[in-house]
């Protein structure tokens, strides 16, 4: 029998197997519904502080940030704890401030302005009232429970290839961001190979559950041939990042 060591060893070299595939379609996004699912629940788990996390501005710049808070409220910020928050009208990463208890953009993007030519402290966040409404509201509607994927049983997954306009300014020779050259048929050997060894996600569900969960998956748009289908979205992938 395995002790809890080894289990989890061998849960974390099965991830490390399965990440490295995702790393590998770095131009290209594929939204898969259980790895989303899996991802927020354990986004949701427990408190975090200082969570490293890189994003990029609509225009391409670089961000270094962090990430501290729990399941109810989380808060981006800078290493230095100045709040951050994206525009919801610009799509920018800018500074945050307070505006009746909650959070709101300032307007000036965090790469053009510093905090402290604003006139910014650091540390502000949501009123504690604010907080316990978010949490009442999570509770009352079991947001939490919804979340939260099946562990047995067969589980359907969808999977939905996206590509994105072209980016002059990272790549003046990029052809689209999201040009997939990969057949569908090595797509469908990721996701739903049943052999030994193989480290796809039906594979992996499949062990760390120890037979108990099946994750079968499916692509859409649907292609009639061996070529990946892709939507074509309306902008660059910096502009949705989020």
């Amino acid at each position: 029998m395995k002790n809890n060591n080894q289990i989890n060893i061998n849960m974390s070299f099965k991830m490390t197997r399965l990440c490295s595939f995702f790393q590998r379609m770095t131009k290209c996004v594929i939204i898969s519904m259980i790895i989303l699912a899996c991802f927020i629940t354990y986004l949701s788990a427990d408190y975090v502080e200082n969570m490293e996390v890189n994003l990029s501005q609509p225009d391409g710049t670089k961000l270094d940030l962090f990430i501290t808070g729990d399941e109810y409220h989380r808060w981006l910020h800078d290493k230095d704890g100045y709040t951050i928050i994206q525009d919801l009208n610009t799509k920018y990463y800018c500074w945050a401030i307070l505006e009746d208890g909650k959070l709101v953009s300032s307007g000036f993007s965090i790469h053009e302005h510093t905090a402290l030519s604003i006139g910014l402290l650091p540390n502000i966040n949501i009123s504690e009232e604010s907080y316990w409404e978010i949490k009442e509201q999570f509770e009352t509607h079991n947001i939490t429970d919804s979340l939260r994927t099946p562990t047995t049983g067969t589980i359907q997954n969808l999977v939905v290839f996206i590509s994105f306009l072209p980016d002059p300014a990272s790549d003046p020779i990029d052809i689209g961001d999201g040009i997939f050259t990969e057949s569908l048929t090595e797509f469908d050997a990721w996701f739903n190979s049943t052999d030994s060894g193989s480290p796809s996600v039906y594979r992996y569900f499949d062990q760390v559950s120890n037979g108990q969960l099946y994750v079968q998956s499916s692509f859409y748009p649907v292609s009639t041939g061996t070529e990946v289908v892709s939507y074509q979205a309306s902008e660059m992938r910096s502009y949705y990042t989020i």
